[in-house]
């Protein structure tokens, strides 16, 4: 079972496509590592030795029984007697509650795959909040870096009366902000790396290559398949559901059968003693004799409860597969829809953060010239910063979804 178990984790995240290959390796990393993920494995492993224990027979019964005032017969006293039984349930009762154990083995395997996948998608998450967080910082300390650069023109500048002291002080507290955010941001470090090498069960300081550059266009050929993939019946939750009712079927069958006799078939030796009497045809010849038994079911009400309480577990699980299977063609709706809406504002964003550019470039020339002010050269800056953090935080959104919707898609768990 060890090599079933080392064969599901090389298909963990075979059709993360558009992700890269270093976020593959650390959800395949994670699968192997990971202290609750193994905890369901061995729980999957301990419910297959479940039906071994069911469909086997009840013990032989071995009994001894010594009289201790003989009893005589013709033959002789009896002395002892030895005793050998074994009991038989209904024909079908052992394979019907076989297979209800291996339903419920399969069931908790398809536990086993589902939180495999929520952790591939806990790790996707957590691995994309990391990008954003450098993407998040870079924005900062640039922004930073150039009124930086800005500040010292405007120093020669006020030291030969060109510009008054208040524009310098206004500068002097837009760097002064951009470093308070810049520090709040850097001591988020620990608390991302701490939760992502958490999830792959290594030490807080481990290294996370970080060469996937999440990027637009590695999102927008996957529209189509996700609008056109959707296949509600591969998730494991709907089929552990699946299983969970052909457990409970068998156990119907079995309930069913329970209510029939059993029967017992047994051998008894009986140990006799010789009498004195001469020429005694047989003397002392021991005798043997079997037996058969057959129970008696009156109590038929447990039976007809087990039954119903079958019965009602079925439609259960069948209505609660029918429940999640809506609310999973919801949630991939809204991921979907989330999906296209948060690419258009990364387009949007990055479409305005470059005309920023471009028309901050002609304000430093007015600037220069002076045709336009430090205030309007300050909005501008202002505005490119907030254009390139709302563009990498609708891209991050994007990768959220895409996770999502290949959560929902049971993407994390074929198995070809």
């Amino acid at each position: 079972m060890t090599k079933v178990y080392h064969l599901c984790l090389l298909y963990l995240s075979s059709t993360l496509c558009l992700l890269g290959q270093d976020l593959r390796s650390y959800q395949d990393s994670a699968a192997r590592n990971n202290p609750s993920l193994k905890a369901s494995f061995y729980r999957f492993k301990a419910s297959l030795e479940r039906s071994a224990q069911v469909a086997s027979l009840e013990d032989p019964q071995l009994s001894f029984a010594y009289f201790i005032q003989p009893i005589e017969t013709r033959v002789g006293p009896q002395l002892g007697r030895l005793s050998l039984s074994q009991r038989f349930p209904w024909f079908g009762t052992l394979n019907a509650k076989n297979r209800a154990a291996n339903a419920e083995a399969e069931a908790n395997y398809q536990i086993f795959l589902d939180q495999k996948a929520k952790l591939s998608h806990k790790v996707g998450q957590a691995y994309f909040d990391i990008h954003l967080w450098k993407r998040e910082c870079q924005v900062l300390s640039e922004q930073k870096k150039l009124m930086n650069q800005f500040l010292q023109i405007q120093l020669e500048r006020y030291q030969s009366g060109q510009v008054p002291l208040s524009e310098l002080i206004r500068l002097q507290l837009k760097i002064e902000d951009l470093s308070t955010q810049i520090r709040i941001k850097q001591a988020e470090e620990y608390s991302l790396y701490t939760r992502f090498n958490n999830l792959l069960n290594r030490p807080d300081s481990s290294y996370i290559d970080m060469s996937l550059e999440p990027g637009l266009e590695n999102i927008f050929g996957r529209l189509k398949y996700f609008q056109t993939s959707f296949q509600d019946s591969l998730h494991p939750q709907l089929k552990r559901l699946s299983l969970q009712a052909e457990a409970e079927l068998a156990k119907e069958k079995a309930a069913q059968l329970g209510a029939y006799p059993n029967f017992g078939l047994g051998l008894d030796y009986v140990f006799i003693g010789e009498r004195s009497v001469a020429n005694l045809k047989d003397n002392g010849k021991d005798a043997i004799m079997p037996m058969i038994s057959i129970s008696l079911p009156l109590a038929q009400g447990k039976y007809h409860a087990a039954r119903k309480e079958a019965q009602l577990r079925q439609e259960a699980f069948k209505l609660e597969s029918e429940g999640l299977r809506l609310n999973f063609k919801s949630q991939y709706a809204q991921a979907y829809y989330q999906l296209k809406a948060q690419l258009e504002l990364a387009q949007f964003f990055q479409k305005q953060g470059h005309e920023d550019e471009k028309l901050l470039q002609l304000m430093w020339t007015d600037y220069r010239n002076k045709k336009a002010s430090i205030e309007g050269i300050l909005s501008l800056e202002e505005k490119l910063l907030n254009d390139q953090l709302a563009e990498a935080r609708a891209l991050h959104q994007a990768y959220q979804q895409v996770l999502e919707l290949e959560y929902l898609n049971a993407s994390y768990h074929e198995l070809d």
